[in-house]
């Protein structure tokens, strides 16, 4: 957790710093991104995560205005994973 304008942007700059290249590809239905992404280390590693959007319509076209995500819950129902 962190509070204040200082600690929130080296924190988001520290997340970021992290990743590099690969892309993730949006799943509409359940809210899943699925894709290969690069951490730390350098090496390639799979990810999913579960994720929330929020659009508005600005100036006629929609824009993402926030977006949130996390790893997707362990226990979900057999047939939702």
């Amino acid at each position: 957790m962190a509070r204040g304008h200082r600690r929130l942007t080296a924190t988001f700059g520290w997340v970021g710093s992290r990743f590099q290249g690969g892309g993730l590809i949006p799943e509409d239905a359940v809210g899943i991104e699925r894709g290969e992404v690069t951490v730390d280390d350098g090496s390639t590693r799979p990810m999913t995560i579960r994720v929330t959007h929020a659009d508005r319509r600005l100036d006629g076209i929609w824009r993402l205005v926030h977006r949130q995500c996390a790893s997707p819950p362990t226990d979900r129902p057999q047939e939702a994973r």
